[in-house]
């Protein structure tokens, strides 16, 4: 059974943002995984529409987001 969330957890939502305008993985704090007593943590990747130079602005890089 597929589930499909339509609502982002403020935290994911910032940790989307923050790899968007970093220009790098981030990743979220820790957090206890549901039903487990394990902990797990969120990598976040910025995917860009084109080739950015290293020296980008965040503007640049919000613009140039695809996903």
């Amino acid at each position: 059974m597929l589930v499909c969330f339509q609502t982002i957890m403020q935290e994911d939502k910032e940790n989307i943002l923050r790899a968007q305008s970093i220009g790098k993985a981030a990743i979220t704090e820790p957090f206890r995984l549901l039903g487990s007593h394990h902990l797990g943590v969120v990598f976040t990747f910025p995917v860009y529409k084109s080739k950015l130079p290293s020296s980008s602005t965040i503007q640049q890089r919000i613009e140039a987001t695809a996903g």
